[in-house]
């Protein structure tokens, strides 16, 4: 609290403590119930003007998309630790897809967007803003716009009005289309649903038709294989000494007898040498003999595997070619349209129940706003006459605290209202020299 004595000393004060009498406030609240009440009214008012006169509305248009395939998801780090955040690739990725810059040139193309101001900017009527801009040398002209640049530039505004997603744990995937004209939101979004499909669709069936294609060449290199492996079957089998493997068993035989006689022959006392060497060589013989048909029966038996190898391969093959062929003609797309984008009648925004009520509040807070300050600065300019009165100084400004303001506005009843806002006001002055020639000047500051 301050004073100013008329010799032009002063004292400063400390102000006393500011405390939030709610009752006060509640009272001060329900004395100008009306005037906020009014206040609130006008706000409503204002909002209307806004949504009727210069709102622009804005529809929303969404079409559903599903994708029926299965998709194989890899064991990830994410997977394994609980706690981590999942990533689905395969969602992210059809979401990019959807927002590609070629499906968007393509849906400006069939539906003459280029020509619409809403996604051509170059259409639009210039404002003030664009016409300060482009005099400032900020913004280029629309003369030196390419056709690719416009087609770039619609493409991001087309872009900047689309919204895609992947509904949580499906395999559904929503796009979403803003415009102030249902109707086209309605069509833009159906014509990328569609297309999308389309796109989809072709992108399958070529992949099946390059694999039918590759597997017709596989099969075709394996018959040959298999021709060129059964053709060195039948050589070896006319070129090899072997005749079959119940032969090869009878030699074996007649080999272990001939070798009994001579162990039998070497075992007797008489010995007779020359039925003993002849014997012997006879052994030899067949030993060789049955060692020359030994190895033809293994690579006999190793040339027929490769032919079952390879009779089992071509089958594999033929069977994926079949597989691959009743996939193309009788499965379904792989992406299907859920439901279409229908043309809305209500706006999405802004929403006039919800602006009403927000402009109801904010004039009513508007004026309780003013209410508070307005005051003191009023009585600031009815105060100066009197500060310079009891002072005998001149006084050039005065500024009330915040503490004033709160004390003025609660309506504290106790002191008079001009004697209150001088005691509040922080005076912070600067006072020459009495002996001096000028006199004492006061700064009010607050």
């Amino acid at each position: 609290m301050s004073s100013l004595p008329t010799n032009g000393q002063y004292t400063v004060g400390t102000d006393p403590v500011d405390l939030i009498d709610l009752a006060a406030v509640l009272q001060q609240i329900w004395q100008n119930k009306f005037r906020i009440l009014g206040a609130g009214f006008i706000g409503v008012g204002l909002a209307w003007v806004w949504l009727v006169y210069f709102a622009v509305p804005i529809y929303d248009a969404t079409a559903s998309l599903h994708r029926s395939a299965p998709v194989m998801k890899m064991p990830s780090l994410s997977g394994l630790m609980p706690g981590l955040p999942q990533a689905d690739s395969a969602g992210h990725t059809e979401v990019e897809l959807l927002r590609a810059r070629s499906l968007l040139q393509q849906t400006i193309e069939a539906l003459d967007l280029d020509q619409d101001p809403e996604f051509n900017p170059v259409l639009r009527p210039e404002t003030v803003s664009d016409q300060v801009m482009r005099a400032l040398k900020l913004k280029p002209a629309l003369s030196v716009f390419t056709s690719q640049a416009i087609m770039n530039l619609n493409a991001d505004t087309l872009a900047a009005a689309i919204v895609v997603r992947n509904v949580p744990d499906t395999t559904v995937f929503d796009i979403s289309v803003s415009s102030d004209r249902s109707e086209v939101a309605a069509r833009v979004a159906n014509f990328l649903a569609e297309k999308h499909i389309r796109r989809s669709e072709a992108a399958r069936l070529e992949r099946m038709k390059v694999a039918l294609r590759w597997l017709g060449q596989q099969a075709q290199h394996a018959q040959v294989a298999l021709r060129q492996a059964e053709n060195e079957v039948a050589e070896f089998s006319a070129k090899m000494e072997l005749i079959n493997e119940v032969s090869l068993f009878a030699l074996q035989r007649e080999l272990k007898e001939l070798r009994s006689s001579i162990a039998e022959l070497e075992m007797r006392k008489i010995t007779q040498p020359d039925r003993l060497n002849t014997l012997r060589k006879f052994a030899l013989r067949k030993t060789k003999t049955l060692a020359l048909q030994s190895r033809d029966l293994l690579q006999l038996k190793t040339l027929k595997r490769e032919v079952n190898d390879l009779r089992l391969l071509r089958e594999n093959i033929n069977t994926e070619r079949l597989s691959t062929q009743l996939s193309l003609e009788l499965s379904p797309p792989e992406i299907s349209l859920l439901s279409a984008a229908e043309v809305s009648i209500d706006p999405s925004r802004p929403q006039p129940k919800l602006l009403l009520l927000m402009g109801f509040f904010l004039g009513m807070i508007s004026y309780l706003f003013t209410k508070m300050i307005r005051d003191p600065f009023a009585f600031a300019n009815q105060a100066l006459s009197e500060l310079e009165t009891q002072s005998r100084q001149p006084v050039f400004g005065c500024l009330p605290t915040l503490p004033a303001i709160w004390s003025n506005w609660r309506g504290d009843a106790q002191i008079p209202a001009p004697l209150r806002q001088m005691q509040e006001a922080r005076v912070i002055a600067k006072v020459l020299d009495c002996d001096a020639i000028n006199p004492p000047t006061i700064i009010v500051l607050g």
